[in-house]
């Protein structure tokens, strides 16, 4: 089973052990998802990257003091590229958005990442993979760190734990 967040997969090299020890036996063969599964599966990672966007990351690097100067005065962060904010996403209610937020200018990566009705969103979803990323082609860059600091998103193991617990069921 491959959960990927279209990243390097030799930046995933450790996730993909503990993903396979956790599992046992069911991730050293091809393990079947069906529809329903995948889906549930699809909303736990996007549901993770909103949370690390809303976290600023796992461990990412601030933004230049240039940066958040450039934001303010063009009057970022959005939150939704039409520019209005929804009193009920996850960014809004934890207070994640200022200049300061990283990653977050227009909305439109977190959008292309987490909903599924965006143009950008991609999702794979096969008998034996669960992919969520998205068509923009700066999200590779900032995955890879690609002539910007690297900010990747990751399968926390608080997801793995969730997963494991959805591919175990009944």
């Amino acid at each position: 089973m491959n959960l990927v967040f279209e990243i390097d997969t030799s930046a995933l090299k450790a996730q993909v052990a503990e993903i396979r020890e956790r599992l046992g036996s069911a991730s050293s063969t091809a393990v079947n998802i069906s529809p329903e599964k995948a889906e549930r599966i699809a909303d736990v990672l996007r549901r993770s990257i909103k949370e690390q966007f809303a976290a600023g990351g796992p461990g990412w690097k601030p933004l230049a003091e240039s940066t958040v100067r450039q934001k303010e005065r063009q009057g970022y962060p959005r939150l939704t590229r039409s520019g209005r904010m929804s009193s009920r996403s996850v960014l809004l209610q934890r207070g994640a958005l200022s200049p300061r937020s990283i990653l977050i200018r227009t909305g439109a990566l977190v959008s292309s990442l987490t909903n599924p009705s965006d143009p950008d969103h991609v999702v794979i979803i096969s008998e034996n993979e669960v992919a969520v990323s998205s068509s923009l082609p700066y999200f590779a860059y900032h995955q890879q760190g690609r002539g910007v600091p690297q900010r990747p998103l990751f399968v926390r193991p608080q997801d793995l734990d969730e997963i494991a617990r959805i591919l175990e069921e009944a």
